[in-house]
C-alpha cells in the first residue's frame, strides 16, 4: 500500500501481532485530498475522533465504520481536537474555538478564542489554550 501524502486510520492487536483494519480517509473533495490528520486523534468510549482536513469525523473503533462527518470552514491541522465531556473541541487559525457533539457531530457553539491555533487542554470545566 502506498501510504505517502495519504491519511488512514489503522487498528492493530499488537499481542497477535495482526492487522484489525485500514482505512483510507476521505478524499473525495480538494479541501481534503492528501491532507495530514490534526494533532492526534481521540479516543472515547469505543470511538475514534479526527480532524482530517476540513472535516471533523467519529469512527467506531472496533470496526472502522463512520459515524458522522462533520465538514468545517477551516482545519484543525496545529491545534487537533480534545474530548470535554464528551464534547470535542478544536481551536482553528479562523480564532474560533468550536465545540461538536460527540454522538452526532453537530457544531454546538463556537466562540470568539485567542486567534492561536495551539492544541486546547481541558481541566475542571474549562478550556485552556497556552
Amino acid at each position: 500500500t502506498n501510504f505517502r501524502n495519504r491519511t488512514y486510520i489503522n487498528l492493530y492487536n499488537v499481542s497477535k501481532r495482526q492487522e484489525i483494519y485500514t482505512l483510507l480517509q476521505d478524499t473525495s473533495s480538494p479541501e481534503n485530498a492528501n491532507v495530514l490528520t490534526g494533532g492526534v486523534p481521540v479516543l472515547r468510549e469505543k470511538n475514534i475522533y479526527s480532524a482530517i482536513g476540513r472535516s471533523v469525523q467519529a469512527n467506531d473503533l472496533e470496526t472502522g465504520k463512520l459515524l458522522w462527518r462533520t465538514k468545517t470552514e477551516w482545519d484543525f491541522t496545529v491545534s487537533g481536537i480534545i474530548d470535554a465531556e464528551g464534547i470535542i473541541i478544536g481551536n482553528n487559525p479562523d480564532g474560533f474555538l468550536h465545540a461538536f457533539d460527540s454522538q452526532t457531530g453537530k457544531l454546538l457553539w463556537k466562540v470568539k478564542a485567542s486567534g492561536t491555533s495551539r492544541r486546547p487542554f481541558y481541566m475542571n470545566g474549562v478550556v485552556y489554550i497556552v
